[in-house]
């Protein structure tokens, strides 16, 4: 029989979870599956159950040879399992009027989750992309960043009263160019927590000689950035930073966590990124210190 086979019920009788999710494996190999019956071959290997065949719809109107490969492709399944698969809304019909099927928004979903394994659910909701990552030699390196858990990437993309974006490019670029250097410097939360005076590079390359002579050239530079960054932006500002851009705290959280006052964490965040802006190069003095 050309084709897999897909009829598992659970001992009650229902498809099981793992059924469904083989199902879904499946039909993410096509954009749209046709259903054709059963045939006798294909029900002699079943339980009994009623059979369908799934063929993709790619194969249809191409030519003898195109529909024996897509026949080749399909899969047999019980009626039984992809109603469940209906039922969840993890299949859908790809117009009123046609009879082919293809997995919905909420079915690939459920395919991406389980293609990510354990980590699934939580790498199904990110907004993933690269950030580049100067080195020490010149060189860049791309480094792997979720911009949706950012609370930056999340002022960013909302409008304020007058239309435009909650946080400017520039501020934006610097939390994250900070929020870079962090996790390539391997600094760990409860940054914030630790004196921020007296630093500077000397103390960097003595931090680096007693605490980290384990990292890399490109990760001890990376925190020398990160401590002088923190030093032009002062003591009593860069907390906040280290809160929102690298521990990504939201700013409800940090209002709590500090007793401070509602809408006062945005204040602080924004002098604190003009500050960072203005260090990097990204803002000229006179916009920093508006």
């Amino acid at each position: 029989m050309a084709g897999a086979s897909l009829h598992a019920p659970s001992p009650a009788g229902a498809p099981t979870q793992r059924a469904i999710d083989r199902l879904l494996t499946r039909l993410g190999r096509a954009e749209a599956w046709r259903v054709r019956p059963a045939g006798t071959a294909d029900a002699a290997e079943g339980d009994g159950s009623e059979l369908l065949r799934l063929v993709p719809a790619s194969g249809a109107g191409r030519g003898a040879e195109a529909e024996a490969e897509a026949q080749a492709q399909g899969v047999v399944v019980s009626a039984a399992l992809l109603r469940a698969a209906r039922a969840r809304d993890l299949v859908e019909r790809c117009d009123r009027d046609s009879g082919a099927l293809r997995l919905s928004q909420a079915g690939q979903a459920r395919l991406r989750r389980i293609a990510c394994g354990d980590d699934g659910f939580r790498r199904q909701h990110q907004h993933r992309g690269t950030q580049r990552q100067p080195g020490p030699d010149g060189s860049v390196a791309l480094l792997a960043v979720d911009h949706g858990e950012s609370p930056l990437a999340w002022l960013r993309n909302r409008k304020g009263p007058d239309g435009g974006a909650l946080i400017d490019a520039a501020r934006f670029e610097a939390g994250e160019r900070l929020r870079a250097d962090v996790t390539f410097g391997r600094i760990v939360p409860g940054l914030a927590t630790q004196s921020w005076d007296g630093l500077s590079a000397s103390g960097a390359r003595r931090s680096a000689a007693s605490g980290i002579a384990d990292l890399s050239d490109a990760a001890v530079a990376a925190r020398v950035r990160v401590e002088r960054a923190l030093a032009a932006v002062g003591p009593e500002l860069a907390p906040v930073l280290i809160d929102v851009c690298c521990e990504l705290k939201g700013l409800g959280e940090v209002e709590k966590a500090r007793r401070w006052p509602p809408r006062s964490a945005k204040v602080v965040l924004m002098m604190g990124l003009a500050r960072l802006a203005r260090h990097y190069g990204l803002m000229p003095p006179e916009d920093a210190r508006r």
